[in-house]
């Protein structure tokens, strides 16, 4: 099947909406064959300040290890390094320790998360055990589940839609017939820019995903 491998590119804004400061972080693609230069996992980025001026340079891979150089001392320093890695990894997509255990579940915290937990999917568990077969099973009935509710979800809001000139129900749309919890979309200037704001104020205690969770209360 040849190499897997997963492989950001391109460029990703960040921003210090507090400071202003800001960053474009190019994310290289991989040199071609009769290049010199090896772009491979290669990140490049400036950070400016809230002026637009050029502060530091930050530079290296992503899988090594990234510095930074302040762009008026020339001093430069390491920002982060990769954390060793386990044996075998290039037949695990190269994830760390910390990346392997990230859907691991012990039976406390089983009984902390919420039923809604993506790390309780079938599918995935039977995956991360090497069991692809059930794994594709399971897959493919969550999916068919998904689309029957939806359709059960969709006819419920025909049956209750008054004036049946109404714009048409879009199903992928999904806020406009449920409520989140704990996150709701706002708007910043366009109707394509937007970001997720949490709900619950911080006076809200017992409201908050958190509290919640030390209680396992999630009926409320």
């Amino acid at each position: 099947m040849g190499e897997r491998y997963i492989e950001p590119g391109g460029k990703i804004t960040c921003e210090n909406q507090t400071t202003g400061d800001s960053c474009v972080l190019d994310f290289k693609s991989r040199s071609g064959m009769l290049s010199r230069a090896d772009t491979t996992n290669a990140v490049e980025g400036i950070i400016t300040d809230a002026s637009g001026q050029k502060r530091i340079k930050l530079f290296g891979k992503f899988t090594t290890k990234l510095e930074a150089m302040d762009l008026q001392t020339q001093e430069t320093w390491t920002v982060f390094e990769a954390p060793e890695y386990p044996q075998n990894s290039d037949q695990m997509y190269n994830m760390n320790y910390w990346s392997l255990q990230l859907n691991l579940l012990s039976e406390k915290l089983q009984a902390k998360l919420p039923p809604t937990d993506s790390r309780f999917r079938p599918d995935v568990r039977y995956w991360e055990s090497a069991d692809l077969e059930s794994s594709s099973f399971e897959k493919a009935r969550l999916e068919t589940n998904q689309r029957e509710r939806r359709a059960q979800v969709k006819k419920l809001l025909q049956d209750k839609q008054v004036d049946k000139k109404e714009k048409k129900i879009d199903m992928l749309d999904e806020e406009s017939f449920y409520t989140p919890k704990f996150f709701d979309k706002e708007l910043k200037g366009t109707k394509k820019d937007k970001k997720y704001v949490y709900t619950p104020k911080a006076g809200e205690r017992s409201l908050l995903y958190w509290s919640l969770r030390e209680t396992s209360n999630w009926e409320s």
